[in-house]
């Protein structure tokens, strides 16, 4: 069952987190399911594997993407 995760945008000049659909494959990594809108520059790319952490943003408890788990993949932030 798909799941919201947080990826940190780059290139914006402040802190900017989109929320993505992404499914859980193992403990605390998650497949990515969509994929950057045009005008976006995300640190991982559709359907990569993330590890994800538990982050305050705005005071609410989140998942967000923080390392690449794709073999072919490698940590781009």
């Amino acid at each position: 069952m798909p799941t919201v995760i947080y990826v940190k945008l780059r290139n914006e000049g402040t802190d900017v987190w989109r929320p993505v659909q992404a499914e859980p494959v193992t403990q605390n990594v998650y497949r990515v399911l969509d994929q950057p809108l045009d005008d976006e520059d995300w640190p991982v790319a559709q359907n990569e594997m993330v590890e994800c952490e538990h982050r305050l943003l705005s005071g609410h408890e989140c998942l967000v993407a923080k390392a690449s788990q794709t073999p072919w993949g490698k940590r781009r932030d």
